[in-house]
């Protein structure tokens, strides 16, 4: 540490010393930051996914317990949910971890939170099941440096949601209408752990590349576009039949979760989720909302990674009837 000090004296600007070790940790070490798992082929996972969380099974414990709470204030208005569970990168491609393995202390989590939900009556995605079906074929399910899912995975997931709604409460959305998904153009994405590995201008030197997102647009039908035009024009605009909650995985429009949701369960959807305060908070958030109070929809569709479960949350949700 003292010669890494020592060198960066030596150099112009502060920034080329810390690219020169970033670049040295990663080339020779495999090491990135605190905050990154280095895999292979350029595959970079976040710390999160690899934590032992103190009392994590009693934490996952807490989760079932407010989300059956929510479940409580949602029948009392008649709103029915599908939860949508976002498994852990690391878990789906746990083959490009490396030299590292998916922890066996997390590895059970993911179907304990699941039976859990079954036991409760709330009808919950098995997103990996899935993923893990696919995720040897020519797209990734998940970006190779950014934690989060790619729109291939983002729109596996809510066509797996759409059946699970549809198998579930059949009947449920009866102003259904035809959306249409195109792609746009296709730009360079810096994903969110590339910053824990700061390669500078050594980066073509590695096997780490940018990660590319094609725009999404999604289309209604003329029919519907025609009934939408009307609607405004008289002030009837009909409030959306579906609510989305959850994460970045659903708030950050570059994965088009709410998109796809859209495209497959046929209707508007309310995309009420939020960055950076993690699934319990945005749906404390959201029950505090007037949307929720004044206009509640028919379904609630809850986004919730794993590697969220086991970290300690205030879930105190007073004064929500």
């Amino acid at each position: 540490l003292a010669f890494e000090r020592q060198f960066d004296k030596t150099l112009p600007v502060h920034e080329k010393g810390t690219d020169f070790w970033g670049a040295l940790n990663y080339g020779v070490f495999r090491n990135g930051k605190p905050g990154v798992v280095i895999g292979e082929n350029g595959w970079l996972f976040t710390n999160e996914e690899f934590i032992q969380y103190p009392g994590a099974k009693k934490q996952i414990q807490t989760k079932v317990d407010f989300i059956k709470q929510v479940k409580d204030i949602l029948e009392a208005h008649n709103i029915k949910l599908v939860v949508a569970l976002v498994p852990a990168k690391a878990r789906v491609y746990e083959d490009q971890l490396g030299t590292y393995k998916y922890p066996e202390y997390n590895r059970s989590n993911y179907q304990i939170f699941r039976k859990a939900m079954k036991d409760l009556g709330i009808p919950v995605t098995d997103i990996y099941w899935l993923m893990n079906e696919k995720k040897d074929e020519d797209f990734s399910l998940f970006l190779k440096t950014d934690t989060h899912w790619s729109l291939a995975g983002a729109r596996m997931a809510a066509r797996l949601v759409a059946n699970t709604v549809n198998e579930s409460y059949p009947n449920l959305l009866q102003n259904k209408s035809t959306y249409t998904v195109d792609f746009g153009e296709l730009s360079a994405h810096d994903g969110d752990l590339l910053r824990y590995v700061p390669l500078g201008k050594w980066a073509d030197k590695f096997d780490i590349e940018h990660d590319y997102i094609k725009k999404v647009i999604v289309e209604a039908s003329d029919a519907q576009k025609k009934e939408e035009s009307a609607d405004d024009l008289f002030g009837d605009a009909a409030v959306p039949e579906v609510t989305l909650v959850g994460t970045s995985y659903s708030a950050n429009p570059k994965w088009a979760f709410a998109d796809f949701l859209k495209e497959n369960l046929g209707t508007e959807v309310l995309n009420a989720a939020d960055e950076g305060m993690g699934p319990f908070e945005t749906m404390k958030k959201y029950l505090h909302n007037d949307a929720f109070k004044k206009t509640p929809p028919k379904l609630l569709v809850w986004e919730i990674p794993e590697r969220f479960l086991p970290v300690k949350y205030d879930l105190d949700i007073e004064g929500v009837k």
